[in-house]
């Protein structure tokens, strides 16, 4: 069967794409055992799924209940698919996680399989808010972009160690003085957007 890669535009390694996320279930109004309260604020279940390639092929669908978090069980059904995977190709891996799978184990796990890499949205913590960031990015003069009239973002990366490897973080922060009908704000607005990638895998 085909399994593409990346366009090389986007990743001159053209790494094999390997995305895993949790997509809740609505099962309300019935009274299923693991029918349960999901984050989506519906009763369900919250499978957990893993997509091979830009085809989409699936290399694992596991059935949870709804309340279950996106990490728990998560390192045994990774473990599992990416064994999967090295069984289709020997190509680089690259795995994409949203920020439900932001945890020191999953990089860690990743970081363990030979010519596998990862993109991984991170959550806000102590370190990732815009008031943190902000005067960083002024202090290192980073240049503004503007992607529509009222809207700009900037963009900074920084490399950190750890003891599996380096990690890239990639730190956005969006810039709104103004709606998308042109409605002038009071003060900016600003959202922050934090990746960390393997030091692997370039986006250049």
């Amino acid at each position: 069967m085909p399994v593409t890669p990346l366009p090389k535009k986007l990743d001159k390694k053209q790494h094999i794409p390997l995305d895993i996320d949790v997509f809740p279930m609505d099962n309300s109004n019935t009274k299923k055992e693991g029918v349960e309260y999901t984050y989506k604020k519906f009763f369900g279940y919250a499978p957990i799924a893993a997509y091979f390639g830009c085809e989409g092929w699936c290399l694992g669908c596991e059935l949870r209940p709804g309340s279950q978090h996106s990490q728990n069980d998560f390192i045994g059904f990774l473990q599992a698919v990416l064994h999967r995977s090295r069984r289709l190709t020997r190509a680089p891996i690259l795995v994409r996680l949203d920020s439900g799978h932001d945890a020191e184990e999953s990089r860690r796990e990743i970081a363990g399989f030979k010519g596998v890499n990862h993109i991984i949205k991170l959550n806000p913590r102590k370190y990732h808010t815009k008031e943190h960031w902000l005067p960083i990015f002024e202090e290192k003069q980073v240049k503004w972009e503007e992607s529509r009239p009222g809207k700009s973002y900037a963009t900074l990366s920084t490399v950190y160690e750890t003891n599996y490897g380096n990690q890239r973080l990639i730190i956005r922060i969006i810039k709104r003085t103004t709606d998308t009908v042109g409605q002038r704000f009071l003060t900016p607005d600003y959202e922050l957007e934090v990746t960390v990638l393997a030091s692997g895998f370039s986006t250049n």
